[in-house]
């Protein structure tokens, strides 16, 4: 059976994503986070970034998604957005301080465009005094451990830990 196709991947679903998520750690949640599809809403990333263990790297992963997709970019055309504090984004520039570890790799390259982009809008308002250079600095030392990963709103196994249950090719 095909790793995509095996029901017996999925731990989680719909509302069980955030009772699951409560009993894992960091490394799973980042592992979730960088997989995660925005199609299936924000609220287990909200969870998760809403945690003072949440990784660093967790958090300026979902910005670079967001902010360097779009968020950055829309709001150079309306200032007025950056007012939203319910958006991804204005959450990691409101909690960056409170994460308490930072050692995770975000999985989101900064484009040297971007990246001159944002060294120009952390001159000025609304940017001056958030910790965005930071964020979109941010390396982290080492990739999370998991043996889970999100796939389609779900929390699935991941294919190593899947390979590894059923015997298969490449199991460790």
């Amino acid at each position: 059976m095909l790793y995509a196709m095996d029901p017996g991947i999925v731990v989680a679903d719909g509302p069980l994503v955030i009772d699951w998520l409560a009993d894992q750690t960091p490394d799973t949640w980042h592992a979730v986070a960088t997989t995660w599809n925005y199609g299936y809403g924000s609220e287990p990333l909200r969870w998760i970034l809403s945690q003072d263990a949440c990784d660093k790297g967790t958090a300026a992963h979902v910005f670079l998604v967001e902010g360097t997709s779009h968020w950055l970019w829309d709001l150079r055309v309306n200032p007025s957005l950056f007012g939203d504090e319910t958006h991804l984004c204005r959450f990691v520039l409101d909690r960056w301080d409170e994460y308490e570890t930072g050692v995770l790799k975000p999985t989101v390259p900064v484009s040297d465009s971007a990246d001159r982009k944002i060294a120009k809008m952390v001159q000025e308002p609304p940017f001056k005094d958030t910790p965005l250079s930071e964020i979109a600095a941010y390396q982290g030392s080492r990739q999370a451990i998991s043996d889970f990963t999100s796939m389609d709103g779900k929390i699935v196994l991941s294919m190593e830990r899947w390979r590894k249950d059923k015997g298969g090719p490449h199991a460790g």
